[in-house]
């Protein structure tokens, strides 16, 4: 762990993923792998009424910041320094369970005119999330420990509007895809917890909440079999969460995100009519630009009083003006691979 940085691990994320997976193939198909009359593959799942999917992944999250604090405010010697703050998840991540559904409305009305139009809701959550942090010293919630562990939480919504315009028909169809939609991201660290965290080192707690914009591609790779899904977005944040501006800055500028998509499908018929699987990765960044003063906990306003002892560390000032504070972009990034069962009605 570095210095002035946390630390975030997951449990037993091995055995969880493996163990489930082998249980979900056992239950839904294991039977019907040496039967010699499997059906034939029937239509793609992209033309499906409904489609439901259960996912097991891992999430890594690596955040970088780096602060202009005043020795004054920690009772040490000396002026305004800078310094890095951040959080690194350890390993690969820690394991998220999720949960997708996708609607197409046409199709169900007997609309077929519209059945390039859907609707997607995706939900995932953190399992056995932990992170840590080194103890402070100086404050009345302080106990000197030299690591604390925080309690943590992490959880995603995204809702989706997706159009699907034919490209390339036949056997090896190709699809382009158009995307509008609204997300909620949230990772928390308990504010509980935080207040006994060393100053160097404080990472608030980040509730994004967006709409998005993004296009992509959808390519049919082995007729009836396997499908590929590449779909990049932008995000426009358009909130972050109080606690977070209550702890690096009341009077945030802006802040904006992407991601980036890319998904292997599969239609496994030859385990059940209708049962799909799936591989995916994703990368997304978010990037926020945070100003004005901290509002201290224990002094009231927005931007103070803030006693030496208040957990929500002051910026330094000049004659009135926050001249410290995060000065750059706060950069925060994660790394997303996921397993999914799934199963299309049509």
């Amino acid at each position: 762990m570095k210095e002035g940085s946390f630390e975030g691990r997951g449990g037993r994320r091995a055995p969880i993923l493996g163990h489930a997976l082998m249980l979900g193939f056992l239950l839904l198909g294991g039977s019907e792998l040496a039967r010699a009359d499997a059906p034939e593959p029937g239509p793609e799942a992209a033309g499906a009424s409904l489609r439901g999917s259960l996912h097991l992944g891992l999430l890594h999250r690596s955040l970088q910041a780096r602060a202009l604090a005043s020795a004054s405010s920690r009772r040490e010697p000396g002026g305004l320094f800078e310094e890095t703050r951040g959080y690194q998840s350890r390993d690969l991540g820690h394991p998220e369970l999720g949960l997708s559904l996708e609607l197409n409305p046409a199709r169900l009305l007997g609309l077929d005119s519209l059945g390039w139009l859907t609707l997607r809701a995706l939900y995932s959550r953190a399992l056995a999330l932990e992170s840590r942090g080194p103890g402070c010293t100086l404050g009345p919630s302080c106990g000197g420990e030299s690591s604390v562990a925080i309690d943590s939480s992490q959880s995603e919504l995204r809702l989706d509007l997706r159009a699907r315009l034919p490209l390339i028909r036949g056997p090896r169809s190709g699809d382009f895809l158009l995307e509008l939609g609204w997300g909620y991201f949230d990772f928390s660290l308990s504010l509980e917890d935080l207040v006994r965290v060393a100053r160097r080192a404080i990472v608030p707690p980040l509730e994004y909440r967006y709409l998005s914009v993004g296009a992509g591609i959808s390519q049919t790779l082995w007729p009836g079999l396997l499908r590929l899904e590449a779909i990049f977005a932008y995000r426009h944040v358009h909130a972050l969460g109080e606690d977070a501006l209550r702890i690096w800055g009341t009077r945030t500028e802006r802040s904006r995100g992407w991601i980036l998509r890319l998904a292997l499908e599969s239609e496994a018929a030859f385990l059940r009519e209708g049962l799909t699987l799936h591989l995916g990765v994703e990368i997304f960044h978010f990037v926020s630009l945070f100003r004005g003063q901290t509002s201290c906990a224990l002094g009231g306003g927005d931007a103070g009083p803030c006693a030496p002892s208040d957990p929500w560390e002051p910026w330094p000032e000049v004659d009135g003006l926050v001249v410290g504070g995060l000065r750059d972009p706060v950069r925060d990034a994660y790394a997303r691979i996921q397993l999914g069962l799934g199963f299309a009605f049509r």
